[in-house]
Parts: structure tokens; sequence; C-alpha cells
């Protein structure tokens, strides 16, 4: 179950209560007439139209081709999952199918004992959203990867409670145990957006900025977002409209999702690729660039 899905399954259950206090409710209410209104009263009019919920178009498909001319080499694409990552596979196959379209091998890489081994050999490192942080040793040998030309993408999302079967639990995400080595920290709360939305407020609508990697991208979406922020050496990808909020309860603002420098790629969100989600507005094309982006394209 993808992690928007966990999510709506918790407004579901959420709402079967909910319906269930009012449908008490309203039978006490008739039955003591509270509900039933004086021959005084004006029954009031609503317009239901404006509860009306429009979803984002989705048709589009990830389209990469294998290099041509000047284009790098495919090389190893490693994709850690040795830090208790929280993705799965249908979360991820998008990505996986545009490297692999590439010409890349991509590998998941499950044990911590693999991992510096496997790091000499990478072109590229995918780190998603770990639930176990990075120890000294790991962070420094990712630092001298990406000193030494290895190109590395962070994906974080917020600290959140998923629905797991019938119960709750709680995840925190430890991205920043890395991601701070490398000039970048992600939030742990998570952005809403009341008007610029795909029909829910935490499904929040993103703009591209003028960076060369978005020039296909005009409009994504993230379903369970945070904010990035970066050195002067990252520029933003991609931001919120000016309506969006941080769950802390701070003012609308315009905050930013994503950011890239020549090295370290860093998005506030994973669903967005989830193959249910992939091709909404124009997330193909945002995953287009980040194979761009692991595969050293020039942009």
């Amino acid at each position: 179950m993808s992690r928007a899905t966990q999510f709506l399954v918790g407004v579901l259950i959420f709402l079967v209560v909910s319906l269930f206090i009012i449908g008490i409710a309203g039978a006490f209410g008739l039955a003591t007439g509270l509900l039933i209104p004086t021959d005084d009263s004006e029954l009031r009019e609503y317009d239901t139209s404006q509860y009306y919920i429009e979803k984002i178009e989705a048709d589009g498909q990830v389209d990469v081709q294998a290099p041509t001319g000047d284009d790098p080499d495919p090389g190893l694409i490693l994709i850690d999952d040795a830090h208790m990552n929280e993705f799965e596979e249908g979360e991820i196959q998008e990505l996986k199918a545009g490297l692999m379209a590439y010409g890349h091998e991509v590998r998941v890489v499950e044990e911590g004992s693999e991992f510096h081994a496997e790091l000499e050999d990478a072109q590229a490192l995918v780190v998603i959203d770990p639930t176990s942080p990075y120890g000294s040793q790991e962070i420094e040998a990712v630092k001298e990867f990406e000193a030494g030309g290895g190109q590395v993408m962070l994906v974080g999302q917020p600290d959140r409670v998923e629905v797991v079967g019938m119960e709750l639990r709680q995840i925190n995400s430890e991205i920043n145990s890395l991601a701070n080595a490398l000039g970048v920290n992600f939030g742990s709360d998570y952005l809403y957006d009341m008007e610029a939305n795909d029909g829910l407020f935490r499904n929040v609508l993103v703009e591209s900025t003028d960076h060369p990697l978005m020039t296909d991208v005009d409009q994504g979406a993230i379903y369970i977002g945070t904010h990035v922020s970066a050195g002067e050496d990252s520029q933003p990808l991609l931001v919120t409209h000016s309506t969006a909020q941080r769950s802390g309860g701070e003012t609308p603002d315009t905050y930013t999702v994503a950011t890239a420098s020549d090295s370290v790629l860093a998005i506030g969100d994973l669903t967005f690729m989830d193959r249910n989600t992939y091709n909404v507005a124009d997330n193909e094309r945002i995953i287009e660039a980040i194979v761009a982006f692991l595969s050293g394209v020039e942009p």
C-alpha cells in the first residue's frame, strides 16, 4: 500500500466514525424534536458546487532515451535500502524504468556491509526517506563519493503517522543525518494548500523555476511533501504556490520543495513518483529530469 493510499485509508476511517456519530446524533434529534424546524424557521439553501473536488489530469508517460553523442555513458545507480528506508517497489518503479531506459544498471543495496563496496563502483546514489540514521563512516563515504564526481539524490518526507492494518505507526525520517552533511536540510512538518491542490489539501500543486533541469516542467503535484533548504551552490527546482502552509500553523508562503546543485538533488516528496501519481500534471517530466541529473547529462 502506497503512502498516499495509507493516508486516504486513515481519512476514510475518520469519515466513517464521524458519520456514525452524526447518525446517532440525528436519530436522537428526530426522537426529541430538536431537529424539527418550527413554522417560523427558514431552511437555508447551500451551493454544493463549492465542494466539488477537481482532480488534475493524469495521462503522460515517462520517456527516456538511450544516450547519444556526447551524453555520458550509463553506469551503476545505487538505491539505498540499508537504513530502514520508507519506500515500496511501486513508488520507485517509474524512476527505475527511466534509469534502465537510459542504459543504467539499477541496484538496491539492502545490507549496510555492502554499502561502502557498492558505492566505489557507482555513478549515482539515491537515498529515499531513511528511518535509521547514517553512521559517521557512512557519511564520510558519501561525501567522498560526491566530491569525487558522484551524483546524489536525496528524497525526504515529513514525520507522519501511517495506517498499517488497523494500527497507527509513527514514522520519523532520518534523512537529515546524511543531508545536513551535504548542505541540505529537510523539514519535518508537512505542506498543505487549501487552494492550489489536486483535490485534497495535502495534495499540493508545485510550480517549476527557471532552472535548466525544469525546461519541460510547468506544474507538478506532491502528496506527502515537506520543504527543503540548501546552500548557496544549490538552486530551487520546484516551489509551492504562495497559498501553501506548513502543518506547524504558519501563515501562507512560497516554499521550496526541490533543489539541486551540480552534484546533489534534494526533493521533499516521494509520492509524486508513485505508480498512481507519476503522470499527474508534469510529474513524469520531473522524473525524466531526475534521470538526466543522475546520469550526469548537461541540462
